[in-house]
């Protein structure tokens, strides 16, 4: 599946319509910004919270699907805040999206016992 161009206009109606569809749209205004991939360390996403600010390097996503789900990864580090890190807080917050039908890549079965467990790759 190809790849289609990702712009930061994209990227915040993206934002937007998630927002209203798994938050009731209580998740903070966030800037988008689409950024060169090969410009940073190889992250996909990133979450700015000073700032407010999130950063999506599509260009290192394979299909637009992993855009939508680094988009809603960063999102989860907004509704639970950047101090949750990828801890039990912010694992609920990606099972409850899951379970409400995002576009999440995710798998079952985790080394720790959990039945849940989020795929970053």
């Amino acid at each position: 599946m190809k790849l289609t161009h990702w712009t930061h206009r994209r990227l915040q109606r993206l934002f937007q319509r998630y927002n209203v569809k798994f938050w009731a749209g209580k998740l903070p205004q966030v800037k988008l910004v689409a950024a060169d991939y090969s410009n940073d360390g190889g992250e996909l996403g990133a979450y700015f919270p000073r700032a407010l600010r999130i950063v999506i390097h599509a260009e290192g996503c394979a299909t637009d699907r992993k855009v939508r789900d680094v988009l809603l990864h960063e999102m989860c580090h907004v509704a639970v805040g950047r101090e949750a890190g990828h801890g039990p807080k912010f694992n609920d917050e990606v099972m409850r999206l899951y379970l409400k039908g995002a576009p999440l890549i995710v798998y079952e079965g985790t080394p720790d016992g959990r039945s849940f467990g989020y795929c970053t790759e």
